[in-house]
């Protein structure tokens, strides 16, 4: 796939994510999944390995917020 169209895939389910958040909407976990996805791939594909781990620590820390919204 394409690293561009990679990077814009990230790039409009993160701030996809950030507008549902703003109106409490619980489909912005999600979204934010989906898009740290693209951009772990992305990262990885471009190895740049300290971008790549930030990328999944951002992954944990939606599941974790996700959990927490849902409690």
């Amino acid at each position: 796939m394409n690293l561009t169209l990679v990077s814009w895939i990230g790039t409009f389910c993160s701030f996809a994510g950030i507008i549902l958040n703003i109106y409490k909407i619980i489909w912005c976990w999600p979204l934010w999944l989906i898009g740290n996805c693209f951009w772990i791939y992305w990262s990885y594909k471009k190895e740049a390995h300290a971008q790549t781990i930030l990328w999944i620590t951002y992954q944990f820390t939606n599941l974790l917020g996700w959990y927490q919204w849902m409690k």
